[in-house]
């Protein structure tokens, strides 16, 4: 219980002193899917946010483009033409760009954190819940493999085949 206070990771430690309160394990599994439904909104809500940008930012290049050609055919100088077209073109350009290079790559990273970090929560959840139903080490380590890649579980495997030796 002392060791519990010295971890970092809140929902290891939130579950773990669930666990050893005694609290039944439907309702640790209640309380931790219920904070893990709530990570994932909050972080559904981030990336809204960020799709919603990256949609709307080429809309706005659009009319950056319309008002500056506007502009232009307001005065109708042969001369200032080209440059005054590119300027409104550029607007548009700035749109996809905007979109395309940082919202969009944006929305993507916290997409993926956010699939890690469910993934990890579940894992630990599962743990806990295997531990608190005093399940063998091996039944809880079969149990948290499912949660890796086939990269991680040989990467896991030749870690503990290099302790024992």
């Amino acid at each position: 219980e002392e060791d519990c206070q010295s971890i970092d990771d809140e929902f290891l430690k939130k579950g773990l002193q669930l666990v050893i309160d005694g609290i039944a394990p439907t309702t640790v599994k209640e309380i931790l899917t219920h904070e893990i439904e709530n990570t994932y909104q909050r972080h559904s809500d981030g990336q809204d946010v960020l799709n919603f940008i990256s949609e709307a930012a080429p809309s706005f290049g659009m009319v950056g483009t319309l008002i500056g050609l506007v502009g232009m055919l307001a005065n109708m100088d042969p001369d200032t033409i080209g440059p005054n077209m590119a300027k409104a073109l550029l607007t548009t350009f700035y749109g996809a760009v905007i979109a395309n290079v940082l919202f969009i790559p944006l929305a993507r990273k916290l997409e993926k954190k956010t699939t890690e970090e469910i993934l990890l929560k579940e894992a630990i959840l599962e743990g806990l819940l295997s531990i608190q139903a005093s399940e063998s080490p091996s039944t809880t380590e079969a149990k948290l493999q499912t949660y890796l890649s086939p990269k991680m579980k040989a990467l896991f495997t030749e870690l503990v085949e290099s302790k024992d030796e």
